[in-house]
């Protein structure tokens, strides 16, 4: 819906205006444009079946995991962010993925560290 620039007239129940810019032809915006009910409810429709039902795989199907071994965890955590790469780009998404590849990058580190010690140790 285009905008005229001019402030919607609807007010809130403590006779605040609402911040919105009216829609071309109305003095309301969007929200508060009577006209504009089915379109409001087909956009609240919408946006609820958006937001929801993100499940990758079917929920209670997924194989128990060994966590036994750094390349188990490793395993996991690429396992993890692969799943999470599947979902809508977001902030929390890409939080999600840095967290997690700085625990493979832990793991990583950890797994070096085991195998220089397993080194010296096979050297005495």
């Amino acid at each position: 819906m285009a905008s005229t620039g001019s402030p919607c007239q609807a007010k809130n129940r403590h006779g605040e205006r609402c911040g919105g810019f009216a829609v071309v032809g109305s003095r309301f915006c969007f929200w508060h444009n009577p006209s504009d009910a089915d379109a409001r409810k087909l956009a609240r429709k919408k946006g609820g079946k958006a937001r929801h039902g993100r499940v990758i795989g079917p929920v209670g199907e997924v194989a128990p995991v060994s966590l036994e071994s750094i390349a188990d965890v490793l395993a996991l955590v690429a396992e993890a962010v692969n799943d999470v790469r599947r979902l809508e780009n977001s902030i929390a998404r890409a939080r999600c993925i840095g967290y997690l590849a700085g625990i493979a990058g832990k793991a990583l580190e950890m797994s070096e560290l085991v195998k220089r010690i397993e080194a010296l140790e096979a050297r005495e």
